[in-house]
């Protein structure tokens, strides 16, 4: 079955199980003998199957047996044998699998190397695994220094980090958390939305310890985390466009604030958009029942036409640029002046609030080149990127290479020919964009992966 829910449903056929975990639209779940059921989403292989079919129910997935504990990214799973060994699965476009290459892989594989494992964690493209002896390995996306080893480098394969006493790791969209046995938190990554908790909105390369003590546990959702403290307290920051920190009011908190509505809680997790919570304390009484009802907040998508973003219907809007609000943009539609990410928040009339994902605009992708059809390759790339022009005859061509910030960091001019190669070896690994304009102002914008030149 494939009906979405607004009320809770029992995952039929499923019993005994001690641990879940999930990706954006995938699931994995593990009984007490350690073995595996899967559903959900499977297009990067992601549910181990062997291959890319979805699945719609509990799946007995037999590829991957004697499981201690799983931790899910945005497409993949990193997963902990009672053994101490440690497999990963699903999408690997950042090396977030550990394997030392960029190719992902539908079925589970075991990190050579890797022993004595007692906790993993994943963010969206990285991950993490900790060992007996108190050795913290972190490998995959860093392009915003989640990976806290003081650069903007992916790792394609584990890498020790120089924080040690880790007991707990996990990771948000860009930016990660860890709390040490002295039950300290430090964060690193990007704080765009002060998911860092450091009282500013600046990134961090390195993990910095911010301001609370005696922490249990933490979760991280896509930009916040929760921090629950051993007096069953708990803290927050980040993104609360959405509510995500329950009693606090504003909307970007930078700091570490005490949710004050959510005292005897024994269990966090942060989401995208929402937090859950567990209370432990005893009730002495039982309240008068009530009857609720679950409004559904709809998808905000943005559709893009030349330089005109337009959102779906609401009841009020806020464009934001680059995470911050854009003043006086409160309309359905927003003429983008300026390259870089987009985002709008959208209420709607039963009050309900939901922010878009990020979206790349480029001024300058607006129509297709005189040159016909042009394809790059390899991609990803090590060093250099060869251009194929069906129809190279024409005016000259200025090739620019951006950041994912809209920033142009290399531009060069050429005479158009059949097959051009430009020089990336000096970019740092992480995910451009190839802007090539000719002399008729028709431009055309290519993605493309610079990895690590090994």
């Amino acid at each position: 079955m494939q009906t979405s829910s607004n009320t809770i449903q029992q995952v039929p056929t499923l019993t005994n199980i001690k641990t879940v975990a999930t990706s954006e639209s995938s699931s994995m779940a593990v009984d007490l003998t350690g073995t595996v059921y899967v559903w959900g989403n499977n297009t990067e292989g992601q549910l181990g199957t062997g291959n890319n079919a979805v699945i719609n129910f509990p799946f007995l997935n037999t590829n991957i047996t004697n499981v201690d504990s799983i931790a899910g990214g945005k497409s993949h799973f990193v997963i902990l044998r009672n053994d101490g060994t440690v497999f990963t699965v699903g999408n690997n476009d950042f090396g977030q699998l550990g394997q030392g290459n960029l190719t992902s892989s539908n079925t589970p594989l075991i990190i050579s190397g890797m022993s004595n494992i007692v906790s993993i964690g994943a963010g969206e493209y990285h991950s993490f695994a900790i060992n007996a002896t108190g050795d913290f390995f972190v490998w995959g996306n860093n392009g915003s220094g989640q990976l806290g080893l003081d650069d903007l480098n992916n790792r394609l394969s584990p890498t020790l980090s120089p924080l040690r006493n880790v007991i707990n790791a996990q990771g948000g969209a860009t930016h990660s958390a860890f709390i040490l046995t002295n039950g300290k938190v430090y964060t690193t990554g990007s704080n765009t939305y002060g998911q860092l908790g450091t009282g500013t909105f600046s990134n961090e390369l390195s993990p910095i310890e911010i301001n609370i003590q005696g922490a249990r546990s933490i979760s991280t959702g896509q930009y916040t985390t929760l921090v629950q403290r051993n007096d069953n307290s708990v803290f927050g920051f980040g993104n609360n466009i959405e509510g995500q920190l329950s009693s606090i009011t504003s909307t970007l908190i930078n700091t570490t604030e005490h949710i004050m509505d959510l005292d005897g809680v024994t269990f966090i997790e942060a989401g995208k958009s929402s937090s859950h919570v567990i209370y432990g304390e005893n009730q002495s009484c039982i309240s008068t029942p009530i009857n609720t009802v679950m409004e559904i907040v709809p998808i905000v998508t943005i559709a893009q036409s030349n330089d005109t973003l337009t959102t779906i219907i609401g009841n009020s809007y806020q464009w934001y640029f680059e995470g911050n609000p854009i003043p006086g943009a409160t309309a359905q539609s927003h003429n983008a002046n300026t390259s870089g990410n987009y985002s709008v928040q959208v209420t709607f009339t039963n009050g309900c609030i939901g922010l878009s994902e990020l979206l790349f605009h480029n001024m300058a992708s607006l129509n297709d080149l005189s040159f016909g059809t042009i394809t790059l390759h390899p991609n990803p790339t090590k060093s250099d990127i060869n251009l194929r022009i069906s129809n190279a005859a024409g005016s000259q061509l200025k090739i620019s290479i951006m950041d994912q910030a809209g920033r142009i960091i290399q531009s060069s001019t050429h005479i158009p020919s059949q097959s051009m190669t430009i020089s990336v070896t000096n970019l740092e690994p992480g995910i451009y964009y190839l802007l090539l304009n000719d002399n008729f102002r028709n431009a055309k914008t290519m993605k493309f992966i610079k990895v690590r030149n090994e």
